[in-house]
């Protein structure tokens, strides 16, 4: 079994350079930069309405990664049915909700999805799981 799984893994090699270099090349043909300072300026200002609501701890933007932290252990089963009420994916890791798009998305998407962030955040209670009990999505 070991050598089986070595060979897929060797097998896969050129297959995994091969795409790195295609996406090297798409660095150098498109604005990818460019359009990670977009995401980020857009996430900074679609994430900004999160630092009022109660609950939320921290609003972090890094390029084009967003965070919401959320306080405590929330319900996690109610943010995802306000994610998919409002035809948003959305995964939170525990306490928090992770944004990275990808780097074309366009900029209604984007604002979709960060607005719904925070009208779910607003309106869905998902402040304190139920139980205390450490919820797995389905």
């Amino acid at each position: 079994m070991m050598r089986f799984t070595r060979v897929v893994i060797a097998a896969c090699v050129p297959l995994a350079c091969a795409a790195a270099n295609a996406s090297l090349d798409l660095f150098e043909r498109e604005p990818r930069l460019a359009q990670v300072k977009e995401i980020e300026a857009r996430m900074i200002a679609g994430l900004a309405p999160c630092r009022g609501i109660p609950g939320v701890v921290d609003v972090r933007v890094r390029g084009a990664v967003g965070v919401v932290e959320l306080a405590g252990r929330p319900d996690l089963v109610a943010l995802r049915q306000g994610a998919v009420k409002r035809g948003l994916w959305l995964r939170p890791f525990g306490n928090i909700i992770y944004l990275a798009p990808a780097l074309t998305i366009g900029a209604d998407d984007l604002d979709a999805l960060t607005s719904g962030i925070c009208a779910i955040l607003e309106q869905e209670d998902w402040r304190e799981s139920p139980a205390g009990k450490v919820q797995e999505w389905e």
